[in-house]
């Protein structure tokens, strides 16, 4: 009979506490039965990181700059392209990267 950790139904007795019903993930810490690890999204399928925290930084920063032109100093609606860098570091996946196939995150930190 399937137990917990192999993600079956909980079988009834003494070692199935009332409660949340939680699954042990090798290697991740204990994920409450029914959710999804990031990894395990269709959202890391569509969008998988390929840039690395210090790129991804440095985005959120110069995207936020150029937003900056539009409201302050010069007023210029340049500012608008400072949309870019900031939405693609905060996602933390460049499309220019996909398409060319590559990426500056580590291997072991891809999705």
């Amino acid at each position: 009979m399937p137990t917990r950790a192999t993600g079956g139904t909980p079988r009834v007795g003494a070692e199935n506490p009332p409660g949340p019903n939680l699954a042990l993930s090798p290697g991740r810490g204990r994920v409450p039965d029914g959710w999804f690890l990031l990894e395990e999204t269709m959202f890391a399928k569509i969008f998988p990181h390929n840039e690395h925290v210090a790129d991804r930084v440095i985005r959120v920063i110069l995207g936020l700059v150029l937003l900056s032109l539009v409201f302050f100093g010069p007023r210029t609606a340049w500012g608008w392209v400072g949309l870019l860098p900031l939405v693609t570091g905060l996602v933390g996946d460049c499309p220019l990267y996909t398409v060319l196939g590559t990426s500056t995150c580590p291997r072991n930190e891809r999705a």
